[in-house]
């Protein structure tokens, strides 16, 4: 717009901004998201999934969400990539613990990821089980954890894009197979900790 409010762009160049608003739109709102006094942790793995299915499957401005898609990548490879030397587990250990989201990571494109999550939460529980700490899990019961086998994956339809990539039955396969996760992680870090009480 110049001085005298005279549109001064052809429509080649509004449908080109109007692509770009649309290509950027998912990043603000997963960046309004994540601001919250009320997110947490366990959705930035979501949140970054989202943001890469919406990459992969805009079909405008090529050129661009390609390069966008490369950067993309790039940044959150820390997060992402656990073949990564500096790679952070804790993001995707909060996502595999919150049965609310955590069935997304189930996927069998993320085994990766699942797996550093996997292992980052045993080792911290070997860690505290060794330290004896007065949080102990072992103080937790089988029949509490239970309660998360009712537990389905509403939060992953806030993900548009992964929602949309995800069939309800697969999220449903998913969350039910995530559930029975953590029952049988549950039973066997409890019937470690009684194994260990009763040796001693």
């Amino acid at each position: 717009m110049t001085e005298m409010n005279q549109d001064t762009l052809v429509a080649s160049e509004w449908i080109k901004v109007q692509e770009i608003i649309e290509l950027l739109e998912p990043f603000a709102v997963q960046t309004d998201m994540l601001q919250t006094d009320a997110s947490s942790l366990s959705i930035v793995i979501p949140s970054l999934l989202d943001l890469e299915c919406h990459l992969l499957q805009f079909k405008q401005a090529k050129v661009l969400t390609g390069t966008l898609l490369i950067k993309f990548r790039s940044r959150f490879e820390q997060i992402l990539q656990p073949q990564n030397p500096t790679f952070n587990p804790i993001p995707a250990a909060a996502c595999l613990l919150d049965p609310t989201v955590g069935s997304c990571m189930l996927d069998d494109e993320l085994s990766g990821i699942l797996w550093a999550a996997k292992l980052y939460v045993i080792l911290q529980a070997t860690k505290a089980e060794n330290e004896r700490d007065a949080s102990s899990v072992g103080g937790t019961s089988v029949t509490a954890l239970s309660a998360l086998s009712t537990t389905s994956a509403p939060a992953l339809k806030k993900f548009k894009f992964l929602s949309a990539k995800m069939s309800d039955t697969l999220v449903r396969y998913y969350a039910n197979t995530f559930s029975s996760y953590l029952l049988t992680i549950a039973t066997l870090i409890t019937q470690q900790y009684n194994a260990n009480n009763f040796t001693e």
